[in-house]
């Protein structure tokens, strides 16, 4: 399985409008792609402009997929120009749930 992280740092007067951004791609995601297992959207304590992205995939066909949806692209567009940084690690998950994934991601 593949974990991506992802932290956004974003302009202070745009933190309202890309939390409502990011929390739609992170049900779009969910509820649209059979091979995103997990999407979490955290915010920092000590700085409202800081954003964290947990995302689990079933393998790297499903994070391609998920970078080839339109709902992507649409994010990118409109958060871009909002972002004052952005880091993006990529992780293999070698915990219980890359040993025994969840049902939904058996079918």
């Amino acid at each position: 399985m593949i974990v991506l992280s992802v932290v956004f740092t974003v302009e202070s007067s745009r933190v309202e409008a890309f939390r409502a951004a990011v929390l739609g791609q992170a049900a779009q995601s969910l509820a649209n792609e059979p091979g995103c297992l997990r999407f979490d959207v955290a915010t920092d304590p000590e700085d409202e402009t800081r954003f964290h992205l947990y995302e689990v995939y079933t393998d790297e066909k499903a994070v391609e997929a998920h970078r080839a949806t339109g709902y992507f692209a649409d994010f990118r567009g409109t958060v871009d120009p909002w972002t004052k940084g952005r880091e993006l690690q990529t992780w293999t998950l070698i915990g219980p749930e890359a040993i025994d994934p969840p049902p939904s991601a058996r079918e």
